[in-house]
């Protein structure tokens, strides 16, 4: 490769910008003991949570009346 396209390259690439620093006074520290206490109840953890077009629902004919699994046969033993 020759110094001419290389150069070409990283002229079209740009300066780097520097990061932001971080404002650390937004953080707080949280006592984990005070922390556990407060558990905050999460969408999902609970069946009552769960948003009900991601439930599941029983299976259904086409008249929309419930599917009833099939009855086992039992083998028989002489």
């Amino acid at each position: 490769m020759s110094d001419q396209a290389l150069e070409a390259l990283s002229a079209s690439l740009g300066t780097r910008q520097a990061e932001p620093e971080l404002d650390l006074r937004s953080i707080k520290e949280v006592d984990e003991a005070k922390a556990k206490e407060e558990k905050l109840e999460k969408c999902g953890e609970d069946d009552e949570t769960i948003p009900s077009e991601y439930r599941l629902k029983p299976a259904t004919d086409k008249d929309g009346k419930p599917l009833l699994p099939e009855p086992e046969e039992k083998p028989k033993v002489r």
